[in-house]
């Protein structure tokens, strides 16, 4: 686990966590930050910024809500208030940190005041992310399923097997 000012930050050593941060990043686009964030993006910034609450919300609702433990914190920066979740044993997860370690600098963890979000169930931005997460879940089940004879021969575009692994 590495520390940034005595606080316990996710790593990849959690499979399941790691996981879906990683799915939540490969879902963010510009067509999901709010108008003033928009303007502030820039070619150099990193593809997380301004995606915090909506990712961090997001997080937190595809690890089960309040039951995974992990409890909402914010804290400032020089551009507005930067989001994360913190657990009892102080691990952080951060989807959005990456946005502050291009730039050479660290998230505000020391700043952090836990509390909820600013609404009781996923925002606008944060159920669309977790739909995009659900999709790329429902694209990998299908594409794990076995395959019937069927639908492999026709896949190979009317080679025979023996063809197709020539």
């Amino acid at each position: 686990m590495k520390k940034i000012d005595n606080f316990d930050i996710f790593n990849e050593k959690d499979n399941n966590e790691n996981e879906i941060i990683k799915k939540i990043q490969s879902v963010l686009s510009e067509d999901l930050l709010k108008s003033d964030w928009k303007k502030k993006i820039s070619d150099k910034d990193h593809i997380t910024k301004g995606h915090c609450y909506a990712a961090t919300e997001a997080l937190y609702y595809l690890l089960g809500g309040k039951d995974s433990g992990y409890i909402p914190q914010h804290g400032r920066t020089e551009e507005g208030t930067h989001w994360w979740l913190k657990n009892k044993n102080g691990k952080i997860l951060d989807p959005t940190a990456e946005q502050f370690y291009h730039i050479g600098m660290n998230p505000p963890y020391n700043k952090g005041i836990g509390g909820g979000f600013l609404t009781n169930y996923p925002s606008k931005r944060s159920q669309e992310i977790i739909n995009r997460v659900n999709n790329i879940n429902e694209s990998i089940k299908d594409y794990l399923k076995p395959k019937t004879d069927e639908e492999i021969q026709k896949s190979l575009n009317g080679l025979s097997k023996e063809d197709a692994y020539l």
